[in-house]
């Protein structure tokens, strides 16, 4: 029997393209390590190790150390993050270009690494300092009825100092101050000028092309075969100034194009069986038609927002602990948002509505970690002109202009505040203010920076 041509709604689902992550480095850094790097690297781990095993740790010979350091490697989630921050703060500065970055990079973005507590950090800097003469005398401080005890470095002298109450966390400022003000000037501006921040950031590392800092996956649909919904032509201007944002930002990008039902739950099922180790955010922007708590695909039924947040958040064990974004522009509804003081339009044909900029009085709009972002508030359309949406103009400028200086939660807040300053005349119609409001979900634990790529 003859077979017809026949064309394909929907672009074939294909997440392998992804290109693998680079082969782990920790053995290269390991083999720059000495005996006294061990020290130090467990030192400024202490809250993984425990006061009262350092001194035992460290006398131990050197393949200890390094069996005993790996396992507590693998315990955290951001690993090459952590190798960055111990060589950054020991001055590792070679090692640091085994990871794709250098002195001058950690130190602009070293705030933002904070796996170590900052108290031992000030403290391995003030070790750091000290001569074997001078941990001597602070010896003598410390433990004047101890005259005999045996130290290997001062390390030891800080770990037994804590364990034995000669310092302690309400006092260890003050009582390091009055001992160094008086022979050791540099210790004394290290510990007077200590500031233990408030912050805990998610320890993003600054990607290069060799080593993306995530995936960001980017699901565009402009043709729809069902509900009556209309092409959305203007979205894919959309995708592609999401898609040179997160690859400015060093995420490997991929762009799915009108998939039905079935392929968009297999491309988030295919990446959550991914392995995430080596990377530090998860991106999804989904660009539809929507309704209150759902999106559209381009055949098939309508997508709960919700399924695609837990398959990322719940199915994928090497995303534990790591920012999970979603951004979303679709309607939420059928209303439209006229501002507060103005009527609100109960119903409108299912589809992002298209607006010209109006020229009017602006109107206070209504309601001004997985972290979801939605175009619109629940019940209510979202609105696009011939550029493209307002939400995801919006959303794109401010993050490439603010995405590195401020944290994600802050340029959001400005992308809220310019969304919701918009005005628009929906065409062929009488609606003369139309009317935004994204909106948030919100349960990152930590704050988050994006970094630029790395520039080759």
């Amino acid at each position: 029997m003859a077979t017809s041509d026949v064309k394909v709604d929907a672009i074939p689902v294909v997440v392998n393209d992804i290109p693998e992550p680079p082969p782990h480095i920790l053995d290269e850094v390991m083999h720059k390590l000495t005996e006294n790097d061990y020290r130090s690297i467990f030192f400024l781990l202490i809250e993984k190790i425990k006061l009262n095993n350092f001194s035992f740790l460290i006398w131990k010979d050197e393949k200890y150390m390094q069996d005993k350091f790996r396992n507590i490697y693998y315990e955290f989630r951001y690993r090459e993050a952590l190798l960055i921050e111990i060589l950054g703060t020991m001055q590792k500065y070679e090692s640091l270009k085994l990871l794709g970055t250098c002195k001058h990079i950690f130190e602009r973005d070293k705030e933002t690494f904070t796996q170590i507590n900052s108290k031992w950090k000030c403290l391995y800097e003030v070790c750091d300092q000290l001569t074997d003469g001078e941990v001597e005398y602070l010896k003598e401080k410390l433990f004047p009825d101890n005259s005999a005890l045996n130290l290997c470095c001062a390390e030891e002298l800080f770990c037994l100092a804590f364990l034995k109450d000669k310092l302690q966390e309400n006092n260890w400022r003050d009582r390091l101050a009055k001992l160094f003000k008086d022979f050791h000037p540099d210790c004394y501006n290290l510990i007077i000028s200590f500031k233990d921040s408030k912050l805990n950031y998610y320890p993003v590392r600054r990607p290069t092309k060799l080593s993306p800092c995530g995936i960001a996956v980017i699901m565009n649909h402009v043709k729809f075969y069902h509900h009556g919904l209309g092409d959305r032509p203007e979205s894919s201007l959309d995708a592609e100034a999401l898609k040179k944002l997160w690859e400015s930002y060093g995420f490997t990008t991929k762009i799915h194009m009108n998939l039905t039902d079935k392929e968009v739950f297999d491309v988030f099922k295919s990446l959550s069986k991914m392995d995430h180790s080596h990377y530090d955010v998860f991106v999804a922007c989904y660009l539809s038609h929507g309704d209150e708590g759902v999106v559209y695909p381009s055949k098939g039924d309508p997508i709960k927002l919700s399924d695609l947040l837990d398959i990322m958040s719940n199915d994928c064990e090497t995303l534990v602990g790591k920012p999970k974004l979603f951004f979303v522009q679709a309607c939420q509804g059928r209303q439209i948002q006229t501002g507060i003081g103005n009527r609100v339009i109960s119903e409108y044909p299912r589809s992002e509505t298209r607006v010209r900029p109006s020229r009017l009085t602006k109107n206070a709009a209504f309601r001004s970690d997985v972290l979801m972002y939605n175009s619109s508030i629940e019940g209510y359309v979202s609105f696009r002109e011939g550029r493209g949406s307002w939400f995801i103009s919006e959303l794109v400028t401010e993050i490439e202009k603010h995405g590195e200086e401020m944290t994600i939660i802050n340029v959001l807040t400005k992308v809220e505040k310019n969304v919701t300053e918009k005005e628009g005349i929906i065409f062929n119609s009488n609606i003369t203010t139309c009317k935004q409001t994204p909106v948030m979900y919100n349960t990152l634990t930590n704050e988050l920076k994006l970094k630029k790529l790395v520039p080759s």
